[in-house]
């Protein structure tokens, strides 16, 4: 059966059940024991299959989101099974957002090493732009994007190489290159501003 958020396990209700009632009356210390019994079973339950998750931060949502939608809870129910159905719908949700943000700063990143080869007026200015945006990046961030847009390794590969998850890898490279991209929009912003500024001055004066 597919798992929604209405859904709950049948069988004897758990003692979360019972704390989470509580605390949808307004109970503080209900909802305290609720949270110190559930967030780390639900946290170690989310890394064991998805290592390399922000864990913490979607048990934290999806305890958020299952008192939001307490009245969709059966109370015949048990809780535990219905809250990690929340936080699994959560996690894959972000999974599918950071792949489709990688998707974008990639393209993005292609688009410039391609336009900086078949522009060149505009070409060695963006080029000089990124070149010094990269070198102001640490030198592990500047290993990952060689690795993956010169070496053209995957994300898995990568993660083999270096250490970590492959889902570690993805979001620190979708990280990386969105503040490159926009340190590299920023600075050729003012690079074309204060090219106008002289542009204009050069004009008066000659005026």
């Amino acid at each position: 059966m597919r798992a929604t958020v209405e859904d709950s396990s049948f069988g004897p209700p758990d003692e979360s059940a019972g704390l989470f009632m509580r605390a949808l009356q307004a109970d503080a210390e209900a909802a305290t024991r609720l949270y110190a019994s559930c967030m780390p079973t639900l946290k170690n339950w989310l890394l064991a299959r998805m290592p390399g998750c922000e864990a913490e931060d979607l048990a934290h949502e999806a305890l958020l989101k299952a008192l939001r939608h307490g009245a969709r809870f059966r109370q015949s129910g048990r809780f535990m099974p219905w809250l990690r159905s929340i936080a699994w719908h959560l996690a894959q949700k972000r999974m599918r957002g950071d792949t489709r943000r990688l998707r974008r700063e990639r393209a993005y990143t292609e688009h410039e090493i391609r336009t900086a080869s078949t522009a060149p007026d505009i070409s060695a200015q963006r080029l000089a732009v990124m070149n010094a945006c990269l070198a102001s990046l640490p030198e592990r961030q500047r290993q990952l994007l060689h690795l993956r847009y010169i070496d053209g390794l995957s994300s898995n590969a990568i993660a083999a190489k270096c250490g970590g998850t492959r889902v570690a890898v993805a979001v620190s490279l979708h990280r990386i290159c969105k503040e490159l991209r926009a340190n590299t929009l920023r600075s050729l912003l003012i690079t074309h501003s204060s090219a106008r500024s002289t542009h204009l001055a050069s004009s008066r004066s000659k005026g």
